[in-house]
């Protein structure tokens, strides 16, 4: 394969992966709702619940467009002998609503339906998956230090501090960056809660 080729080849690869995460923009993953709690309705069982879980004003509604589970169901996961939980997507109308509830979720502890523990994270492609899945330990080390932080398309870091934004593609830059957070002074950290809304 040429260079112009291969060349081609990347960037129609690059395109195609932004515009599947386009489309994915405004959903977020659920993992560890048990199945059935929804009784066969789970985008009005989310409508209900989600508000209460996350403490979210009903004076500011959201709405979800769609709802189902993704995966192997549990009848066909018994004849096979599968275990795994299903993850249950959701579709809200719109960016705001979605990035309003990953931003609530995200600054509390834990997020509970009855006993269990519900994950919520973004819909996106296997491929930026893996890139963000290098900020792993970036991003715990961030709720640890109750920063506010995001990502942006395809896989860039944003962390807030002091009031500016902070960018970053490399999360062994990030890592460095935190560094030099954790190293400032007390009252540096408590003026930036206290910035931050906490």
């Amino acid at each position: 394969m040429s260079d112009t080729t291969q060349k081609k080849v990347q960037k129609l690869t690059i395109q195609m992966e932004e515009l599947e995460n386009r489309q994915r923009r405004s959903n977020l993953r659920l993992l560890g709702i048990p199945e059935g709690a929804e009784k066969g309705n789970a985008r009005t069982f989310l409508m209900a619940w989600l508000p209460k879980a996350l403490g979210l004003s009903i004076e500011q509604p959201f709405t979800i467009k769609q709802a189902y589970w993704l995966g192997t169901s549990p009848q066909n996961q018994a004849r096979t002998g599968e275990t795994r939980p299903r993850i249950l997507l959701v579709k809200f109308l719109t960016y705001r609503d979605k990035d309003r509830v990953m931003k609530t979720a995200r600054l509390k502890e834990k997020v509970l339906f009855e006993n269990s523990h519900v994950m919520i994270f973004p819909d996106l492609s296997a491929e930026v998956q893996k890139q963000w899945k290098l900020f792993d330990g970036v991003k715990q080390r961030l709720r640890h230090l109750r920063k506010e932080y995001g990502f942006m398309f395809p896989a860039r870091l944003r962390i807030q501090h002091k009031g500016t934004w902070h960018y970053f593609s490399s999360p062994v830059k990030a890592e460095e960056f935190i560094r030099q957070m954790e190293s400032s002074s007390p009252e540096d950290s408590s003026q930036d809660h206290q910035e931050n809304g906490e």
